[in-house]
């Protein structure tokens, strides 16, 4: 032990024991200046493990790096096809962070056209059938119902292309691959839905050629959680994605569940797929939650398929949708106001 411990030992013992004499002056100072060496010393070693601890972090962080995703898609609907296209589209122009890796996570089959434009299929599996225009011929040719049957897209065709640089594309499409609807400025849904599954094709075909990995997991997420070494997408298989960037292109969710009319005869939450409002009786009364796009899309289908019944659209607004077309007098036979 060094003469500079005894002088800090005979500092302490004399504080703790009253009746010691009065310890010299000397002794206490260099007591104090010791003190503070020593503590000065035990701060730069605290400084040194938060560095350690700091490089040992980082150190993780580049051992994860190789398994990290730079950008994870929840959701592989219109949107998220949307999100992909647009992200391989920045790449190509060399826009925004470097991108190497993409995932897309859909719990469907199919990538593309989601609930909103999709063919509705009990039995017919992807695996089975991968070119998307012999799906939809074949489920014609079985007369399986479309998710979206009897409805069109809300917009006019040539807004509705979905590469940010040329909002013409679905236009080219169609006079490429679909010329009977050339003269439709409201295509059907499931047309649409064709246009959104070969763009896929797209996609696969240019993340190749730029080197970019892009993989489609057909998956649940349940959970999301950001960590300290980015964001972790818990799936339902228990397995996890470890990413940079996390997107999530959910699709719409109901605005009111209404619990109450849960489990209600006669009682649809969602319109779609609309082959079930064919259960609905045709004489019967019917009314709607709602007076847009949907709710049109509703009646358009229950008067296209022989319903009579008197059919009532609720709404706080009491608005229809904005005209897109030729502008025509309609004359109301009915007009409720409450209060």
């Amino acid at each position: 032990m060094s003469s500079n411990s005894f002088v800090i030992k005979d500092a302490i013992a004399h504080l703790v024991d009253p009746d010691k004499p009065e310890l010299d002056a000397s002794i206490a100072e260099q007591a104090k200046v010791e003190s503070e060496a020593i503590l000065g010393h035990c701060e730069r070693q605290q400084q040194d493990t938060t560095k350690l601890d700091g490089l040992t972090s980082q150190l993780a962080k580049m051992m994860l790096s190789k398994d990290m995703v730079d950008v994870v898609i929840v959701g592989g609907g219109a949107c998220g096809l949307a999100v992909v296209i647009q992200l391989i589209e920045r790449i190509k122009h060399k826009q925004g962070k470097k991108i190497s890796s993409i995932t897309l996570v859909e719990k469907k089959e199919r990538v593309g056209p989601g609930l909103a434009y999709s063919v509705y299929l009990n039995y017919l599996h992807s695996y089975f059938i991968s070119s998307p225009s012999m799906l939809y011929l074949i489920a014609d040719f079985l007369f399986l119902q479309h998710a979206c049957a009897g409805s069109i897209v809300n917009m006019h065709s040539y807004t509705m292309g979905l590469y940010p640089r040329n909002p013409m594309h679905f236009t080219e499409w169609v006079q490429e691959c679909a010329p009977e609807l050339q003269n439709i400025e409201f295509p059907k849904r499931t047309e649409y839905g064709k246009y959104l599954e070969e763009l896929l094709d797209g996609v696969v075909d240019d993340s190749n050629k730029l080197g970019v990995t892009f993989e489609i997991l057909n998956e649940e997420v349940i959970d999301v959680q950001r960590t300290e070494a980015g964001i972790k997408v818990l799936l339902k298989n228990g397995s996890d994605i470890q990413a940079w960037e996390v997107v999530l292109a959910l699709g719409n969710l109901c605005a009111s569940i209404h619990k109450e009319l849960q489990d209600t005869p006669g009682y649809f939450r969602c319109p779609w797929p609309a082959e079930k409002l064919k259960s609905i009786n045709s004489e019967a009364s019917v009314s709607v939650l709602g007076s847009r796009l949907t709710a049109v899309d509703v009646a358009n289908f229950l008067v296209e398929n022989g319903h009579s019944g008197l059919i009532n659209f609720i709404s706080r607004s009491g608005r229809l949708p904005k005209v897109q077309g030729p502008s025509a007098t309609f004359h109301r036979t009915w007009v409720y106001i409450t209060s």
